[in-house]
C-alpha cells in the first residue's frame, strides 16, 4: 500500500479539484476521493446496533423523518419549533447547558410540556463543537426526547452512540467520512422506535397509524427490543471512505487549528474560542475579519448580506476558492476547515486572499460592480 502525505502534492491529486482550486468549505458539502476503499461496517464508527442504524440521503432527510413520525399535541413545545434557547457564541459549556435546562424548567413550569429538545454536536456557523454530551444527559434528567443533529460528527471527533444514548441521532457520511454524496446514517434508539411509522417519502413498510402506540410515555431506562420491521423500512446503502478515518481526523484537527492561527495572526484578528478552549477541538476554525458592522454596512441586515454575497462569489470568481463566510454578532467571520489534502501554504494563501477581500470590501467594491 502507497502512503501518501497529508497536505501534500500526491495527496491534493488524489481528490476530484480541479489544478487551482482551493478546497477551504470542506464542512458545506464534502468530497470524496478519486479512489474508495471498503471499510468496516458503518455501525462500528458509532458504536451503535445495526438493527438501529438506517441510511437516508442526508441530514435534512433524517430530521425531517423524525420530526414528520411525531405527533404532538396542543400545549407541547419544542426548543427547535416553538421555544429557541439563545447563545451567544463564545460560550462556556456550564453556561450553555445551565440556560438549556433552565429554559426546560420555565416551560414546564408554565404549563407547557417539552417533548423534544433539538440540538447540534457542532453547529454550522459559526463552527462550534457543543456540550452535546451534557445537553443529552439533562434531557434524559427531564424525560424529554432528545434529537442530536450531528451533521458534522462522524469522520469529525469520536462517536459514541451506546455512550451517549440519545434517542434521535443523525450525521452526514459524506462531508467528514469522504463517501460520496448524498450518505447519512439516522439512529433511532430501540425505546422511541415505535414512534418512527414512515420514512421520507413513505414506503412500501408504512404502518397506519391504527396500529400504533403512538404516546411519548417513554422509559429512558426501559431496555425496550424495538420495532422487528424499523430497519426494513429503509434503504441500505453501501459505506465506503479511502483511508483510516482517525488518522483524516487528527491530521484535519491539527490543520484547522494551524490554518486558523495563521489567517488570525495575518489579519490581525482573532480565533473564536471559549475559556475552555473546546471550541477548536475539531476540523473548523472560526478567524474574525477585520471588517466593521458600522462601516461598511450602518449595521443594515440587506447590506450585510449584499456584501456576503459579494465576497462569496469573488472569492469563486477571482481566487479559485470558496469559505463559508458570515455575520455573527455584528462581526464578520470565516469558517475554515482543516483536511487531509491542505497544509499549511493553503492557508497562508487564504490568509492573503482574505486581507484582499476585505480591503477591496473597505473600498466598497461591493457597491460598485453590477
Amino acid at each position: 500500500m502507497t502512503t501518501i502525505e497529508c497536505g501534500s502534492e500526491a495527496m491534493k491529486q488524489a481528490f476530484p479539484f480541479s489544478n487551482n482550486w482551493k478546497n477551504l468549505n470542506h464542512g458545506t458539502f464534502g468530497t470524496f476521493s478519486n479512489a474508495l476503499r471498503p471499510i468496516h461496517r458503518h455501525s462500528e464508527h458509532v458504536a451503535a446496533l445495526v438493527e438501529d442504524l438506517v441510511f437516508v440521503p442526508n441530514a435534512t432527510t433524517a430530521f425531517n423523518t423524525t420530526i414528520r413520525n411525531l405527533v404532538f399535541q396542543p400545549g407541547d413545545s419544542t426548543p427547535a419549533e416553538a421555544v429557541a434557547v439563545d447563545v451567544a457564541l463564545p460560550s462556556s459549556d456550564l453556561a450553555l447547558c445551565e440556560k438549556f435546562e433552565r429554559q426546560i424548567c420555565v416551560l414546564n413550569s408554565s404549563g407547557k410540556n417539552v417533548k423534544l429538545a433539538v440540538f447540534d454536536t457542532i453547529s454550522s456557523f459559526p463552527g462550534a463543537l457543543l456540550p452535546f454530551e451534557q445537553l443529552t444527559k439533562i434531557c434524559k434528567s427531564h424525560n424529554v426526547l432528545s434529537l442530536v443533529d450531528g451533521a458534522h460528527s462522524i469522520g469529525h471527533h469520536p462517536i459514541n452512540l451506546d455512550r451517549l444514548d440519545p434517542d434521535f441521532f443523525f450525521s452526514n457520511a459524506y462531508k467528514w467520512l469522504h463517501v460520496p454524496r448524498p450518505f447519512c446514517f439516522l439512529y433511532v434508539a430501540k425505546r422511541v422506535q415505535r414512534l418512527i411509522r414512515s420514512t421520507v417519502p413513505t414506503s412500501f413498510f408504512f404502518e397506519p397509524q391504527s396500529h400504533r402506540d403512538e404516546t411519548w410515555d417513554i422509559d429512558q431506562t426501559d431496555p425496550a427490543k424495538g420495532e422487528e420491521n424499523f430497519a426494513l423500512r429503509f434503504e441500505f446503502v453501501g459505506c465506503s471512505n479511502n483511508s483510516p478515518y482517525l488518522s483524516i481526523m487528527k491530521y484535519a484537527i491539527a490543520m484547522a487549528k494551524e490554518g486558523g492561527e495563521i489567517v488570525a495572526s495575518t489579519l490581525g484578528t482573532e480565533i473564536m474560542q471559549n475559556e475552555s478552549c473546546t471550541m477548536t477541538n475539531y476540523t473548523f476554525a472560526n478567524v474574525r475579519l477585520l471588517l466593521d458592522f458600522q462601516t461598511v454596512a450602518e449595521e443594515e441586515a440587506s447590506a450585510a448580506m449584499q456584501v456576503e454575497d459579494w465576497m462569496s462569489k469573488v472569492l469563486v470568481d477571482d481566487y479559485d476558492t470558496f469559505i463559508c463566510l458570515g455575520l455573527y454578532n455584528k462581526a464578520w467571520w470565516a469558517r475554515l476547515s482543516g483536511q487531509i489534502y491542505l497544509n499549511a501554504e493553503d492557508f497562508e494563501r487564504a490568509a492573503n486572499v482574505l486581507q484582499v477581500l476585505c480591503e477591496r470590501v473597505r473600498r466598497r467594491e461591493w457597491q460598485t460592480e453590477e
